[in-house]
């Protein structure tokens, strides 16, 4: 299965906290949404309208896809998506 590495701030906004999460899917756009299944409460962080939130960076085995073909990128076993939401500081 593929592996969905989260960032801290992704870890302090779900209810059962994890640095790493295995799910079934065959592409970024069915894993991430068998991850909001699993964990509903990261769902508005990932999706705005179904769509891929714009802020959001996804790395699929060190590659960036293009934001337009995010969701439809294949994965296979073993591969890593990393997540990295907007942090907004000062």
């Amino acid at each position: 299965m593929p592996k969905i590495i989260l960032p801290a701030a992704l870890r302090g906004r779900m209810n059962n906290p994890q640095d790493e999460v295995e799910v079934a899917g065959a592409t970024v756009g069915d894993t991430l949404r068998a991850l909001t299944n699993d964990h509903p409460e990261l769902n508005d962080i990932l999706f705005t309208n179904d769509q891929l939130h714009p802020s959001l960076r996804v790395f699929v085995d060190d590659q960036s896809p293009l934001p337009d073909q995010c969701l439809a990128t294949a994965v296979k076993e073993g591969s890593e998506i990393v997540l990295l939401p907007p942090i907004a500081g000062g």
